[in-house]
């Protein structure tokens, strides 16, 4: 007699808690989606991140080497004023001021949507050029 009343109460959970198992997969599988989403998410961020920063490390290389061209040019051409330099997969953009003595030398190395830009300033003393100033800029 015993053993029936134990089997009527295991048969009694088992009709009332025959779901359980099915609404326990589910939620763990919610939470295991949510977590994966979550994952790809970072991932994706984090490399578009490291993709704009690599893009702004070759901005200013090119922007270097176009500086560079623009200091050579200036000394074979004292009326160099502008140049557009295509280097590798960037631009360089140069661009020449210049009062007396005194020439503002400004590139911008551009590299997919990124940019960097650097600005030199030179001083003429009796036919000497030298640099006074090499820098690179932000924006305001």
């Amino acid at each position: 007699m015993i053993n029936k009343s134990k089997n009527q109460f295991y048969k009694h959970n088992l009709v009332h808690n025959s779901g359980m198992a099915l609404v326990t997969v589910i939620i763990f599988s919610a939470v295991g989606i949510i977590v994966i989403v979550a994952a790809l998410a970072l991932t994706s961020i984090t490399s578009q991140s490291n993709l704009y920063f690599l893009q702004g490390q070759r901005a200013l290389i090119i922007a270097e080497a176009g500086a560079e061209n623009a200091l050579i040019r200036l000394l074979r051409d004292p009326e160099y004023r502008h140049e557009v330099l295509t280097i590798g997969n960037g631009t360089a953009r140069i661009d020449v001021s210049s009062d007396s003595s005194t020439k503002v030398v400004r590139v911008e190395g551009r590299v997919g949507l990124a940019s960097r830009r650097i600005e030199i300033v030179t001083v003429d003393t009796n036919g000497i050029t030298t640099v006074d100033s090499w820098k690179e800029v932000f924006d305001d």
